[in-house]
Formats: structure tokens, sequence, C-alpha cells
């Protein structure tokens, strides 16, 4: 696989970086219609297959919230649909639906740069609160990919090869 500024180091530091603000949210209840966490999938050039993560408060499923969501798979799913799309899954659920294909789920909570780009889908709050940890999510990558690249170039260096 070719070097890329996209690692999976550099998104385990954006995840961390994201948790605080992610756990607050949550904790808050802030658009929470249950349980207290979220799956969130990365991927992305240079990133084998998807990283998976769990933020907030995992906790036993409680009958009341209806039947037990496999929020990963779900997060997963999105993923798909944003990466194969590249928009976020609101676009495409509620403006561009026709891009739709069997199997997808009907949610929101994906986001997107471009198809073959960085995608951060959230499964586990509402729609709105789902896309809104994406966006963070994604945020913090494309910054730490920005920032990876000022200090290479602050340190002469012009070109990405293998060999850095």
């Amino acid at each position: 696989m070719p070097k890329t500024i996209l690692t999976e180091e550099l998104i385990k530091q954006a995840i961390e970086l994201a948790k605080p603000s992610v756990e607050s949210i949550l904790s808050q209840g802030i658009g929470v219609w249950g349980p207290k966490y979220v799956s969130v999938v990365v991927s992305g050039p240079g990133i084998e297959g998807n990283l998976d993560f769990t933020l907030g408060f995992r906790s036993e499923w409680d009958p009341k919230w209806g039947p037990k969501e496999d929020f990963l798979e779900i997060a997963r799913q999105k993923d798909s649909v944003s990466n194969r799309t590249g928009m976020p899954t609101d676009v495409v659920v509620t403006r561009k639906p026709w891009l739709l294909e069997e199997g997808d789920f009907l949610y929101q909570g994906g986001t997107a740069g471009r198809p073959g780009g960085l995608t951060v889908s959230v499964s586990g709050a509402m729609a709105q609160v789902d896309e809104g940890i994406a966006d963070i999510v994604y945020g913090i990558v494309a910054m730490l990919c920005r920032l990876k690249v000022k200090g290479m170039q602050e340190n002469g260096i012009n070109r990405l090869e293998t060999a850095q």
C-alpha cells in the first residue's frame, strides 16, 4: 500500500481529541434517544478497511429503547454510502435518494469529502447528532493531516516518499 498522509495513528489521535466533546454531548443527553454511546467508523486512502471506535458510555441495552440495534453495522453501512457517493448521508437520503442501493439504511450520520476520500460515519444517537459527531471527527482528522503537511514543509520536505 502506498504511503499516505492519513494513517491509523493519526485517526486514533483524532478520536482521542474528539472524545471529550463527544462524551459531553452524549452525557448531556443532547439528541440521544436511548443509549449514550455511538459507534464511529473511519475510512480513507492508506487505511486498510475501516477503523471502528466506540465513544461515550456503554451500557446494557434497555428494552424500552426498542429492538436492539447494531450501531457498528449501521455506521459501516453509512460509511459505504458516503464513500460510494462522496456525499454526506443526509444529502443522499434527503436530496438524492436515487443514489441509494439495495441494503442501504435510510439513516443520516455519515460524512465524506469525495468518493475514495476520507469518510467518517456515526450511529447511536439521533441523526443530527450522529452527523455532528461525524463532522467533529472529520474536522479533527482533516486538521491533523493539514498540520502534518505543514510540519513536513517546514522541515524542507516537499514530496511524500516512502522513506519518510
